[in-house]
């Protein structure tokens, strides 16, 4: 479930529902999207929204901690915190609670009749996993302020098309369902402003009205890194502040580049669809100030230069702060990549670019705090100097890889991880930085023999490493 929140005034709510002790762990979400419903969604403040909704979700999490399990009694319960009213029901209610509740989650299929007497509600979920399998024709006819509908993970096969009485929703999730298609009545949808279709593997065909819908700010789409169906309005939507995925197998990636709105995380799949540098570029990322997270993947083999080129032409704006790049089949990356100007960069992951004979120079990054890489043949070259804020240090599945460069000039570095690098035969010789304060050593059978403990030839390099992992 994601969900976006953009006033931090209502963690209040959320706070006091904690302190109540009436919840526990596994109904996070369920709050956390109760409060995304309370006209939150849709302010016109992008700049530093993501990280904003970051920092209000762990604080959220924190409140958990020390906290003893509670588990909801059976039946149901009305509680009322900071103004609003709350219902969970297994079964159909015995009272009256059509007056006064305001959100509400259903656990049980059964309870259809008792939601459609509840006509004030503002929030329905429909959770627990439910095998719904279809919603009936005329439940939302007397749900007209709807704001926040919840039908994910629900096995939905087919969606009612009576979607035009709620015609206050904003928030609607279908994720994890299997519907076909979706409904022309959410065309009328004009007041909807996030939108979540992801793993709906079986989604083909949106309907092109609904281009129309204006006040859209968040698209969620695919399943993870598989081709899917994306709706064909989408460069029309040019106030639309998120969109998680794009297949450039679906559409030319020139449609991003009316999109300049878009922020948080952006996941671009297929690229060797794209033919030249000069239309990858058409999808404008330098321009897209917003954006936190981009990731690029390559699917099917494409000819070097081409993909050396397309990697060029993509290049983001300055202030992005993680970087994934994966199956790239280019011999050699492009300038920006670790380029200085990227003062913000924080994560880059280099994943199975394993046709690349030479790595990108990522000691110029001032805020490098991760780095990733997978299948590396060849690392040589860091420097004093390099790299000052890299925390944490990962090299996974390099079955050619053989020596390190030293790492001893990696000051801040915390966390090192190997997995699957069989013929890397040592440390460096110079040992591991002093700051480092967990080293996990997987599936590496001569690194492994050498860091055994008190045994092993470089066991005296990361004695003093306060946790070693050994598998």
């Amino acid at each position: 479930m994601k969900v976006n929140l953009y006033d931090e005034a209502e963690i209040d709510v959320l706070c006091g529902l904690v302190e109540t002790g009436l919840v526990t762990v596994d109904d996070l979400n369920d709050l956390l999207t109760i409060c995304a419903s309370i006209d939150v969604l849709g302010q016109p403040n992008i700049g530093k929204r993501t990280t904003r909704v970051v920092d209000i979700c762990e604080e959220v999490v924190k409140l958990f901690q020390g906290f003893p399990s509670i588990t909801f009694e059976i039946g149901s319960f009305v509680q009322s915190i900071s103004g609003y009213h709350y219902l969970r029901i297994d079964q159909d209610p015995s009272f009256d609670a059509s007056n006064y509740v305001r959100h509400l989650s259903v656990c049980s299929v059964t309870a259809f009749e008792a939601v459609q007497k509840l006509k004030g509600i503002h929030t329905l979920l429909m959770i627990g996993f439910l095998r719904v399998c279809r919603v009936p024709d005329d439940l939302f006819m007397n749900l007209s302020g709807l704001r926040t509908l919840d039908l994910s993970n629900c096995h939905l096969f087919e969606l009612p098309n009576c979607f035009e009485f709620l015609e206050h929703l904003r928030y609607l999730d279908l994720s994890d369902n299997y519907m076909k298609s979706l409904p022309d009545s959410m065309c009328r949808l004009y007041h909807l402003q996030t939108l979540i279709v992801v793993n709906c593997t079986n989604l083909v065909k949106f309907p092109m009205d609904m281009g129309k819908l204006q006040n859209l700010r968040h698209l969620y789409l695919g399943s993870g890194f598989r081709s899917f169906t994306m709706p064909q309005w989408i460069q029309i939507l040019r106030d639309l502040q998120t969109l998680s995925t794009f297949d450039t197998d679906c559409l030319p990636i020139g449609h991003l580049g009316s999109l300049s709105c878009l922020g948080g995380s952006l996941r671009i799949l297929n690229l060797e669809k794209v033919s030249s540098e000069k239309e990858a570029k058409e999808a404008r990322l330098a321009d897209k100030k917003y954006l936190d997270k981009l990731e690029l993947y390559w699917g099917e083999m494409q000819d070097i230069e081409i993909s050396e080129d397309i990697l060029t032409g993509l290049q983001p704006h300055n202030d992005v702060r993680c970087l994934k790049i994966a199956r790239y089949r280019g011999v050699r990356f492009p300038g920006w990549v670790g380029h200085a100007s990227f003062t913000r960069l924080e994560t880059v992951t280099l994943y199975f670019c394993s046709g690349c004979e030479f790595l990108p120079f990522l000691g110029q990054l001032p805020l490098l705090k991760s780095l990733e890489m997978h299948a590396v043949e060849e690392w040589s070259g860091l420097k004093k100097g390099d790299m000052p804020r890299l925390q944490e240090l990962m090299i996974y599945c390099c079955p050619v890889l053989t020596v390190l460069p030293s790492l001893c000039f990696l000051d801040s570095l915390q966390h090192l991880r190997f997995r699957y690098c069989p013929n890397l035969q040592s440390l460096p010789k110079e040992g591991v930085p002093s700051s480092l304060q967990s080293l996990s050593i997987s599936s590496c059978d001569s690194l492994a023999a050498r860091c055994k403990k008190r045994e092993g030839e470089d066991w005296c390099k990361i004695e003093r490493v306060p946790n070693v992992k050994i598998y």
